[in-house]
């Protein structure tokens, strides 16, 4: 009946730090302070007296137990802390009252009152501390180091430290649920309660000339103070193209970066998002994609699919060097800064990108004073956070991409080779076919005749798109 882990003498011992409840299931260390109805009872490990019995069972002699002091602990099967007593009026097992018995554990709490942690975690298999500045994972010799180098190494640690899953889930406060601890660690600014209607001088500046035309600023601030306020995924990407100097970088590299702190990525390249590795994608709520500049149809269409992919999906699958491939969540918004006319192949019924087209360089603006203007809009990134709280955030405009003139434009040169043939075909546009040189071909005159009512022979079908493909390079 009995499956007794730990079985020691306990004496009373003066209660040391707080108490909090005993974890069902949880092997009991030794030293470890045993309290019952809110009082200090005694120690696992120790010697001298044992646990004075009050069995309210089993026992003819006396009411309230027998008395003896041949009472210990003992772990029962089920997870239970319970008292047995081998003296010789009783000799039965039980469970103290109130449950749960108190343990003191030498202050490792999950979450203390300063928001850090300190854990095991099962989720990666190793130890964790969490404080304002970000996960620290290690292994268990380093966590002892550590332990150590604060002055708080005490023996059996191990067993005292909570065991816990955990998550990144930025919408979800400090512990997901009881056994969950929330990996997200929120900016000072993320967490500002300040409001305001007022976007401030600086950074107003900056989005007129990111932004030309009012509705798509309109549109963006929207987007943005989505995940201010929301801390979710849009499904969205945006795509800002302009020459460089427009202050795309100061946008992302700058603010961004101040906004969000760890919980932001930027300056990837499309190297990254073309190899195999994306750890960058992990624990992230907003991933900034600079200077992207796919050269090739191929390398713009893999961009796309997985733009798409990490936009929209729930989960993303981690892949990182030397470590075992592990599926996260995926809360991730995506930002794309570009000079090139095609950064990204979109299709003619995308419903995932938002693009538009920038002013000139910031230089040619004669507010623009350089790095004294960027330190001024850095002064003002805690005003654009009290303007993000106070936006009212329409979320179907925020989960939704934009229609305008410079996505049309990206659509149209995004469309395959074999795609421009088709339009030219279905719509009788023989001028498609002389533009790119279909003119020299033997036997035209014949060719235009078949093509005028419709009837195209195959041989001649195959010398137009032969035409095509080889006279007009698609990269």
């Amino acid at each position: 009946m009995l499956d007794a882990k730990e079985i020691m003498r306990f004496h009373t011992e003066e209660k040391r730090t707080p108490t909090r409840s005993f974890q069902s299931g949880r092997t009991l260390p030794r030293d470890t302070t045993i309290t019952r109805h809110g009082e200090v009872i005694g120690t696992l490990d120790s010697v001298g007296a044992g646990l004075r019995c009050d069995c309210p069972i089993n026992n003819s002699m006396h009411e309230d137990g027998c008395g003896d002091d041949y009472a210990f602990t003992v772990q029962l099967s089920g997870g239970e802390v319970g008292v047995h007593c081998s003296g010789s009026h009783c000799n039965c097992t039980y469970i103290p009252e109130p449950i749960p018995i108190e343990v003191v554990d030498d202050g490792f709490d999950a979450i203390d009152e300063s928001g850090d942690a300190r854990w095991f975690d099962r989720t990666i298999g190793a130890y964790c501390i969490r404080g304002k500045n970000g996960i620290e994972i290690h292994n268990k010799q380093a966590f002892t180091q550590i332990l150590h180098g604060l002055g708080e190494y005490i023996k059996g640690w191990d067993a005292l430290i909570p065991v816990r899953y955990s998550n990144y889930a930025p919408a979800c406060g400090e512990m997901i649920d009881k056994d969950t601890i929330n990996t997200f660690i929120p900016t000072v600014l993320m967490e500002q309660k300040r409001s305001s209607s007022d976007m401030p001088t600086m950074i107003g500046k900056l989005l007129d000339n990111l932004f030309i035309k009012e509705s798509e600023r309109k549109q963006f601030l929207n987007w943005l103070a989505f995940i201010y306020q929301y801390r979710k995924k849009s499904g969205v990407t945006w795509v800002i193209k302009g020459a460089q100097g427009s202050g795309k970088g100061i946008l992302c590299g700058y603010i961004f970066s101040k906004i969000f702190g760890n919980n932001f990525i930027g300056n990837l390249t499309d190297s990254a998002m073309s190899g195999d590795f994306n750890g960058y994608l992990d624990s992230k709520l907003v991933v900034h994609f600079n200077e992207i500049s796919a050269e090739t149809k191929k390398a713009r269409v893999e961009i796309k699919n997985k733009l798409k992919t990490w936009s929209t999906d729930a989960t993303v699958v981690i892949n990182e060097k030397g470590v075992k491939l592990r599926s996260v969540n995926n809360h991730a918004n995506f930002i794309i800064n570009t000079n090139e006319a095609i950064p990204v192949d979109i299709e003619a019924d995308d419903r995932r990108f938002s693009v538009v087209t920038t002013g000139g360089s910031l230089k040619e603006l004669g507010w623009f004073k350089g790095a004294a203007s960027i330190d001024a809009m850095m002064d003002e990134v805690s005003d654009l956070c009290a303007y993000l709280r106070g936006f009212s955030v329409d979320v179907d405009m925020a989960t939704t991409s934009i229609s305008n003139e410079s996505k049309n434009e990206v659509t149209e040169l995004s469309r395959s080779v074999y795609e421009d043939i088709a339009i030219a075909l279905k719509s009788g546009n023989f001028d498609f076919f002389l533009e790119a040189g279909a003119g020299e071909l033997f036997g035209i005159s014949e060719i235009e005749r078949e093509f005028d009512i419709g009837e195209i022979s195959n041989r001649h079908l195959g010398e137009l798109i032969g035409c095509v493909i080889e006279g007009i390079s698609y990269n």
